[in-house]
């Protein structure tokens, strides 16, 4: 019995500690799940057109990203439930040994019992005392006896039903783990599909180097134009900046405060959305030794999403650029957030905006079924990761 007991405290600590890393198990292959599920709307509505794009080839690499992640979250899993599997099997064949034992302590007791019944030995003994205060002890020890006879049998009972229990469990865990297996290889074969597809849009996209690299110096004309009038805007904010009072430089200061405070919490400016092109210099995907640069991230999105400010401010810029639709900056203290290819807007410079309040719609390309939001974030004339800010979708 003190065996079982060690084994039983020391599984229960185990369990704990178990049940915490089973729930984080299930926690993040529901997160990889629902990631997998938003990109695959967005990748089928760009599927729609017949037009090779590069954000299709991007958006079938981040499906591959996270089912390669799913895979890796069903893998833990599998091996979490082999571990759980053993030490549910370890605490029943511990239990069934210590419920051998017992029963045959109680069968040696009864046995005892019988005889001493059958012959009247425990009236003899009783009897037989030389003194009352002898008999009384003696009297109490058969009643003792007796008692713990009847907690044996209560004991043998409880750990029957506790063993019937923990066979169950183990009958639960055997199938979850049959049920994490077939959704791996599930998730196998859909992979090897999505990386087919991925070289498919891939050669495809090669017979277009030429198109593709007019289709880039584009994209930089318009990162070089956007980046000229955000830099102009600080330039010139620096100035009024000379003559604000400093009651409105220190509320300046409590904005830029809260908004650093948010960082890695902030709302997305839209809904739904997979980042398909990230922050900084990257290779081009198709043209080889070919960089790109990019100042933000570039979420794709639902066709004709709503565009969000992602934390409280003021409008200070709204403007067009040939080939980008409608840009409108806004300021948050010393922070600036900038969002491009906006149609339908619903600000103008000078207003008071909130977080999550709708500044526009997103412009859809109808030829591609192409949703593209340009996100970035400065602060003054340093330029930000918006993914980092930015908190989970």
């Amino acid at each position: 019995m003190i065996r079982l007991k060690y084994i039983i405290v020391f599984l229960l600590i185990l369990s704990d500690i178990s049940g915490q890393q089973k729930d984080y198990l299930e926690k993040k292959r529901k997160e990889t799940l629902k990631e997998i599920e938003n990109t695959q709307s967005i990748l089928n509505e760009v599927s729609k057109s017949k037009i090779n794009s590069v954000e299709k080839l991007k958006l079938l690499e981040s499906q591959i990203i996270n089912r390669n992640t799913l895979i890796g979250n069903l893998s833990n899993e599998i091996e979490f439930s082999d571990n759980e599997i053993t030490e549910q099997q370890i605490l029943i064949n511990a239990i069934e040994y210590d419920v051998e034992i017992i029963k045959k302590i109680y069968a040696r007791m009864i046995f005892v019992a019988y005889k001493k019944h059958k012959k009247g030995n425990f009236i003899t003994y009783i009897i037989s005392a030389q003194s009352f205060d002898q008999a009384y002890k003696r009297l109490k020890y058969i009643k003792q006896y007796s008692f713990f006879r009847k907690k044996q049998l209560a004991t043998i009972n409880e750990i029957r039903e506790n063993l019937s229990k923990k066979k169950v469990m183990l009958e639960v865990s055997k199938k979850t783990k049959q049920k994490l297996l077939k959704s791996k290889e599930k998730e196998i074969i859909q992979l090897g599909s999505e990386k087919n597809s991925q070289k498919t849009e891939f050669e495809k996209l090669k017979k277009k180097e030429a198109s593709l690299k007019r289709e880039l110096e584009e994209k930089v004309r318009i990162a070089n134009k956007l980046q000229k009038e955000v830099e102009n805007l600080i330039l010139s904010e620096r100035e009024r900046r000379k003559t604000i009072v400093a009651k409105s430089l220190n509320e300046m200061n409590i904005v830029s405060g809260n908004f650093k405070e948010n960082r890695g919490r902030l709302p997305w400016p839209t809904e739904k959305g997979v980042i398909v092109n990230t922050f900084g210099e990257q290779e081009h995907p198709i043209l080889k030794g070919v960089k790109v640069r990019n100042n933000g991230i570039d979420i794709s999105t639902y066709s004709n999403a709503k565009v969000f400010s992602i934390f409280e401010g003021e409008v200070k810029k709204v403007f067009s650029i040939l080939g980008a639709n409608y840009t409108i900056i806004i300021r948050h203290g010393e922070f600036l957030t900038v969002y491009q290819n906006l149609v339908n807007v619903r600000v103008k410079p000078g207003d008071k905006i909130k977080a999550k309040q709708e500044i526009g719609a997103l412009y859809s390309d109808i030829s591609s079924n192409s949703s593209i939001l340009h996100l970035e974030i400065w602060e003054e004339a340093n330029k930000l990761n918006p993914q980092i800010w930015l908190g989970k979708n």
